[in-house]
């Protein structure tokens, strides 16, 4: 038996550690503490160096351009400088497991976009399943190549499932890439805003949006 003891504290220092954080705003019955599912870093920072810019002249990134989905100017606009087949680009090392991505965009200066997976292990596009979860736009094409969306807004967002059609091998690297306007010669000042980009397994679907401001 230990006798009761009373201890006085003082000079108490607390630290942030690296990493992702659960966090909310209200005093509501704090959420349970999730893994991380989304497979990208820096999902809303695309000015950041994880995000590869690619073509023969790299579009810029301006960033906080566009007020985003959750109502704060965070949404990223991505503009043209003239190169053809300019984009942006994130990937990760794939499990044995089917892969989606998903996005928000928003018109800038053009309405149109151009979206693929690519399998950079073995230089070649996936075929993938696309969709418009919500907002305007249109989407075509078909098969293991880029698919074309048209119709975005400059007021309303517009949010983007591209689904690799089959499972990917495992230890290949996958890359989604968004391409402002076009794949091909673009036009110097075409824009277009992105937010809150998420690449996960199918099986983590039934988590809520998960934003990674780190590596």
């Amino acid at each position: 038996t230990v006798a009761a003891t009373t201890w006085d504290i003082d000079n108490v220092t607390f630290y942030e550690i690296a990493g992702n954080h659960a966090y909310q705003t209200t005093s509501a019955s704090r959420p349970t503490v999730e893994a991380r599912v989304n497979l990208l870093t820096y999902s809303e920072q695309l000015d950041n160096a994880a995000w590869a810019k690619g073509g023969t002249i790299p579009p810029t990134v301006t960033p906080n351009a566009f007020v985003a989905p959750d109502g704060t100017t965070t949404m990223d606009a991505v503009v043209q400088q003239g190169g053809a087949s300019a984009n942006v680009s994130q990937g990760t090392i794939a499990e044995a497991a089917t892969y989606y991505v998903d996005f928000w965009l928003l018109a800038g200066t053009t309405t149109t976009a151009v979206l693929g997976f690519r399998n950079a292990t073995d230089a070649a596009w996936m075929d993938v399943t696309a969709a418009i979860l919500q907002g305007p736009g249109v989407i075509t094409g078909s098969g293991a190549t880029l698919r074309w969306l048209s119709g975005l807004s400059p007021s309303v967002h517009t949010k983007v499932r591209l689904t690799t059609a089959s499972p990917v091998a495992a230890g290949k690297l996958v890359n989604m890439h968004i391409y402002p306007e076009t794949s091909s010669a673009s036009t110097v000042g075409k824009s277009i805003g992105i937010w809150g980009v998420e690449m996960r397994k199918l099986s983590d679907a039934v988590y809520p949006y998960q934003r990674v401001n780190s590596a």
